[in-house]
Order: C-alpha cells, then structure tokens, then sequence
C-alpha cells in the first residue's frame, strides 16, 4: 500500500510539472519548455502503466488497484474543481478498466490473445450469457463498484468545511499510523 502512495505522489508530482512547464511555454513561447512539459505528460502515462506490466514480468509483483489506482488519484487531481468532469471520467475509466480485465483474464495471459481479446468486442459481450450474464459482469466490473465512493464524496464536498481547522501534520502522520496499524493487525492474525 506504501508502495501505491509513493508512485501516485510521483505520478501527481511530474504531472504539475509538466503542467506548469506548459504554462511558461504559453507566456515565454520557449519551444524547449513545451517539449519538456509534453515529456513529462509521457512519463506520467508510463508509470501508471508500468506496474500493471511488471506485474506480468515479475512473478509475485503486485501493486494495490494497479494502473486503475494511479489514474484515479490522477483523474481526481486534475479535475478536483469540477465535479461533473470527475464523475464522468471516473466512470469512463472504470468501464475502460472492466473491459481490459475481461481481456486479460480471458486471454491466460498470452500477449496475443490479450490483444486480440481487448479490441474484440464480440467477444466480450459473448462471456455474457442470459442465465449467468449478471454473474459474469459483476466478476469483471467489480472494481467499477467505486464509482458508487463518488456520491459521499461528492456530498462531503458541497458542504463548506472551511471553519474546521487541523493542524498541517495530522495529515502526514495519519497515512503512516493508519498504515503501522494494519501491519500490526496483519501480523497479529497471522500468528493467530
């Protein structure tokens, strides 16, 4: 889970850059900049797919939610003052995501197969059937249930929060304590 936080924070800290790069392009009309803003919008797009790859090169690698999280922290980012785009783009994503994970579960993760799975859309409404369709959706969309996270999240945001006031560092030792403490409940259970 550590690992997640630390390659969405990088994945948030290169993308403002290449932000802000294109920025100064618009002021400066520097060449250079844009170049350097539109690489870094690359690697943005590159770390939130290597994971998924590596996990198909190192037998045992596994990131939490994968290339799904990333781009979620990244869509939130983006779009955190307009909630009608974060709602449609999450959404998207997760409609995106469930067809990707029909092609790559379907595919027993031979490479051709998967590509062929990924841009045949026949075959993903053919895993559908009358009598266990439903089934076989919720087994592949079953991430797309997040979007339903949307709605308290979406309420917590129109109430005005300002009055309440927390000290700059509960953040940056909340996410660490949360984390030591599902490692003790972890190990706990384990020995149990």
């Amino acid at each position: 889970m550590l690992f997640t936080f630390v390659v969405a924070i990088g994945v948030l800290w290169i993308y403002d850059k290449g932000v802000a790069n294109i920025k100064n392009f618009i002021t400066s009309k520097n060449y250079l900049q844009l170049l350097y803003g539109i690489s870094l919008f690359a690697i943005t797009g590159i770390l939130i797919v290597v994971p998924e790859v590596m996990s198909f090169m190192i037998k045992g690698f596994y990131i939490e939610y994968g290339m799904l999280g990333l781009a979620l922290v990244l869509l939130f980012h983006i779009f955190k003052d307009n909630s009608p785009a974060v709602v449609l783009s999450i959404t998207i994503l997760y409609l995106l995501h469930g067809i990707y994970r029909v092609a790559l579960w379907n595919s027993a993760y031979s490479s051709m197969q998967f590509w062929n799975n990924l841009f045949g859309y026949k075959y993903i409404w053919s895993k559908l059937d009358v009598k266990y369709g439903l089934t076989q959706l919720q087994r592949y969309y079953f991430n797309a249930w997040g979007v339903l996270s949307l709605i308290p999240i979406l309420l917590l945001e129109s109430f005005d929060l300002s009055h309440i006031k927390l000290n700059k560092f509960v953040g940056y030792i909340f996410y660490p304590a949360h984390m030591t403490l599902l490692i003790i409940i972890t190990i706990i259970l384990k020995v149990i």
